[in-house]
């Protein structure tokens, strides 16, 4: 199956430039969206339920600044999940929970172990495995649940999709941190589905530095981007 591609769109770094880079995210999602290409919001949100709710309303419903996925920290507890899960599985969107990401600080908390001596990563897999369980399926078995497990963790992808067979795996880290087409490829279930790698540095540097032709920057971003699918592609079939 070939590995198709998405806008990955960070919001932290649009919200850096004030309104003006608001307006650009409204831009490029609005543009995504006449190509047919699916936008990812990597806004990492999370609050209480009440304040989860505006923000779900905001980033999966039909907003200037909603996307078809946004990106969710699990460290407030489930309930502060839940208006996210419910308002994308209402609107046919996606949510990643953040469960196992792939900077090196990560082992810090993620990797923690419990009174039980089970990791906190895998506890809160377990929980949203068992969350997962109780939603509609599409036609490839997978929920509106997802989960972002980092491609530096080659050993963690095919623990958590073991564990987490109904949930997409959105895998950040391939390239320029790391990541490698075969780390990634447990990350994808059996049928080669299930998961959506993630590049930022390598592709958008693949001409160099910022400067100079940008037809030259573009062609260079685009041979990279078909270069990486072909490599995942490969690595999922040699499986």
């Amino acid at each position: 199956m070939a590995v198709d591609l998405t806008v990955d769109s960070n919001e932290i770094a649009f919200e850096a430039l004030g309104l003006p880079g608001l307006e650009a995210l409204a831009s490029l999602t609005a543009h995504a969206r006449t190509l047919g290409v699916p936008v990812i919001l990597d806004a990492k949100r999370g609050d209480i339920d009440s304040t989860a709710a505006a923000y779900a309303s905001a980033y999966l419903t039909g907003g200037r600044l909603a996307g078809d996925a946004l990106t969710i920290n699990p460290y407030l507890g489930m309930d502060s999940l839940e208006p996210f899960i419910t308002t994308a599985d209402d609107t046919g969107r996606g949510v990643f929970v953040l469960l196992k990401t792939s900077n090196s600080g990560s082992i810090d908390l993620q990797d923690a172990p419990l009174a039980s001596g089970v990791p906190l990563y895998r506890h809160l897999a377990n929980m949203l495995a068992a969350r997962a369980g109780t939603m509609p399926r599409d036609e490839h078995g997978f929920t509106a649940l997802g989960v972002v497990v980092g491609a530096t963790h080659a050993s963690h992808l095919a623990e958590l999709r073991s564990v987490l067979p109904r949930s997409v795996f959105l895998v950040p880290g391939y390239g320029a941190q790391g990541g490698t087409a075969d780390d990634v490829a447990a990350a994808f279930d059996g049928n080669g589905r299930g998961a959506v790698v993630s590049a930022s540095r390598s592709l958008t540097y693949a001409s160099g530095p910022v400067g100079g032709d940008p037809t030259g920057a573009i062609d260079a971003a685009r041979g990279a981007v078909v270069l990486m699918r072909d490599a995942i592609n490969g690595a999922i079939a040699r499986r």
